[in-house]
C-alpha cells in the first residue's frame, strides 16, 4: 500500500471529499445513506469543513493517498449546555482500503484529541449491527456496546438494527 496521510481538511479539498462521499455511497450498506443521496454543493461542503475547523469541539478529518481522499471522519459535540460533554463520530472508508488500518488511526486521533478537549467527556457512535468488523475494531479501541435501536436502517424491504456504542473520556 501507498503510504496516506490523516489531516484536517482545507476548503480546498471539498471537490474531493465530495466524490469520495459518492464513492464510498456505492461501495456499502453500512452507511445511513446510499448512492445518490449526498448532494451537498461544493460551496456547502467548504462552509462545512471551515465550520468544523473552528469549532473546538468538532473534529474533521480525511486521509489521503497523493491527491485522492481514502478516508474520512467527523466527529461534532452537542451543544445544548446539559450534553455538550458527548458528541457523536461517522468513519468511513474506501473499500479498497479496508483492512489496513486507517480506521484505527483515525479513532486512535480522535480519542487523543477528545482526551486533549476540556469539554468532551464522552464519544458515541451508531453501527449497523451485522457490521462485525466495525463494531470490533470499536471494541478494540475501548468502546463498549449500551444499546440496541431496532429496525434503524431500511434498505429496500430489509430492515436492519443498529448497535450504539460508547466511550468515557476520563
Amino acid at each position: 500500500m501507498s503510504e496516506y496521510m490523516i489531516r484536517v481538511p482545507k476548503k480546498a479539498d471539498a471537490p474531493q471529499i465530495i466524490d469520495y462521499v459518492n464513492l464510498v455511497a456505492e461501495e456499502t450498506d453500512n452507511l445511513t445513506f446510499g448512492q445518490g443521496e449526498f448532494s451537498v454543493t461544493v460551496e456547502a461542503e467548504e462552509h462545512l469543513i471551515e465550520q468544523s475547523n473552528n469549532d473546538p469541539n468538532r473534529l474533521f478529518l480525511i486521509a489521503c493517498e497523493q491527491d485522492s481522499v481514502i478516508a474520512m471522519m467527523t466527529f461534532q459535540a452537542r451543544t445544548r449546555e446539559r450534553l455538550k460533554h458527548y458528541g457523536e463520530f461517522g468513519l468511513s472508508v474506501q473499500k479498497h482500503y479496508w483492512g489496513k488500518g486507517i480506521a484505527k488511526s483515525m479513532l486512535t486521533q480522535l480519542i487523543e484529541w477528545a482526551k486533549d478537549n476540556q469539554q468532551i467527556r464522552k464519544i458515541n457512535l451508531e453501527v449497523r449491527a451485522d457490521n462485525d468488523r466495525a463494531i470490533q475494531l470499536y471494541k478494540r479501541v475501548g468502546f463498549r456496546e449500551e444499546g440496541r435501536i431496532s429496525r434503524y436502517f431500511q434498505i429496500d424491504d430489509n430492515f436492519y438494527d443498529a448497535i450504539i456504542m460508547g466511550l468515557a473520556i476520563d
